[in-house]
């Protein structure tokens, strides 16, 4: 049954991945107008002109209901430059024709880079869904299945390496804010006029997956924020946006250190996104009751980090809404058991049709929390009140 599901979804998605079109607005065209063509110069005006052009709207300054999300548009849009030259693909930008011509074995360096991060990319996507379809505990049965997802996985692996890129080239806000653009259906943001502008900050958020982080870097509008993570294969493989993790691996030495490296950043002024739960967790949107009990998993780390870093402000966030229903009602979803393996089933479905991408995320701010006693629960109740007011 399980090697049946996996050839199915492996012929669905590799169908897919190639017949559906993106149902809104498709900006590919706008991919990378922040770079003149021979110039590589950032132009961030431009950007904006040329969304707002098309259609998009940023994200509004203040408070509630500061929302963006691209408009629907029927037909595709041709952008050119000043030399009326078609804008560059985000793979190719800066690498000018004359350059590689002077230089063809820089080009031919730089293609095989793209491959081979993509290629270890597909091989993590391949092995961590067929882990999920038929179990990590499997052996060939794993092998079998992660062969026939290989194809589809390549597919989703080549759009990652262009997150991974654009993320690193733009930064933590525009970058953030041009995957939005691709990977959900926007982001809705309820209490922007909450976050600090400037000085050290840790916010703490709930981690139901998938575009979480990337909502949330857009809702801070901060170029100097870190996330920290997990020391997953996956997010390694991901060499542009890895500059600005603070990974966390397993056991209590390497946990210290990484609670040092955190409070290092801080003490700088910059902003840390902190997942307490150290896990997935149910999305609010889909499992509201599962989401509030999930709060209890919550580690005490933001008063260890508070204490190494005097002055830094606690703000409270929660994310919803990242989890596709459909995905969640699929089916194939609706097989698994418990809730958290079914929304893993239902986040790999999401990666894998980029239709149930569409989901319009919510992003919601607390009041920020000063550091002392009883920081803790503080935070723990400013999140229930969140998930009360959803």
């Amino acid at each position: 049954m399980a090697a049946e599901t996996a050839r199915g979804l492996a012929r669905c998605l590799s169908h897919g991945q190639r017949a559906r079109a993106d149902p809104r607005l498709d900006l590919g065209v706008l991919r990378h107008a922040a770079v003149r063509r021979g110039r590589g110069e950032a132009q961030p005006d431009r950007v904006q002109d040329r969304l707002r052009g098309h259609g998009a709207r940023p994200i509004q300054e203040g408070g509630r209901g500061a929302i963006y999300v691209p408009r629907p548009r029927a037909r595709q849009v041709q952008v050119r430059t000043a030399r009326d030259r078609p804008v560059p693909h985000p793979a190719r930008a800066g690498r000018t024709r004359s350059r590689a011509r002077r230089d063809p074995e820089l080009t031919r360096t730089r293609i095989k880079g793209v491959i081979a991060d993509r290629s270890e990319l597909a091989s993590i996507v391949a092995r961590e869904s067929a882990e999920t379809i038929v179990g990590a505990a499997a052996g060939r049965r794993v092998a079998a299945t992660r062969r026939l997802l290989s194809p589809a996985a390549h597919l989703v692996a080549r759009r990652f390496v262009q997150y991974d890129r654009v993320l690193g080239e733009r930064g933590p806000h525009l970058g953030a804010a041009w995957i939005a653009e691709r990977a959900t259906g926007g982001v809705i943001v309820d209490g922007a006029d909450r976050v600090p502008r400037s000085g050290p900050l840790l916010v703490v958020a709930n981690h139901p997956g998938l575009a979480d982080a990337v909502s949330l870097l857009v809702a801070l509008r901060r170029d100097d924020a870190w996330v920290v993570a997990a020391d997953f294969p996956f997010l390694r493989a991901m060499r542009g946006a890895n500059q600005r993790f603070l990974f966390v691996r397993d056991g209590c030495a390497a946990r210290v250190v990484a609670l040092r490296h955190i409070a290092s950043r801080l003490r700088r002024g910059d902003a840390v996104l902190l997942f307490p739960a150290g896990g997935l967790e149910p999305d609010p949107a889909v499992s509201p009751v599962a989401a509030m009990n999930a709060l209890d998993a919550w580690s005490r780390s933001i008063e260890s980090i508070t204490r190494l870093a005097a002055g830094t402000l606690v703000l409270p966030a929660l994310v919803s809404g990242v989890v596709s229903r459909a995905a969640f009602d699929h089916p194939l979803s609706r097989r698994r058991t418990p809730q958290r393996e079914r929304q893993r089933f239902a986040s790999m479905l999401q990666l894998a049709f980029p239709p149930l991408q569409r989901v319009t995320v919510g992003v919601r701010f607390g009041a920020p929390l000063r550091s002392g006693a009883g920081l803790h629960d503080a935070a723990l109740a400013s999140m229930r009140a969140l998930m009360n007011q959803a």
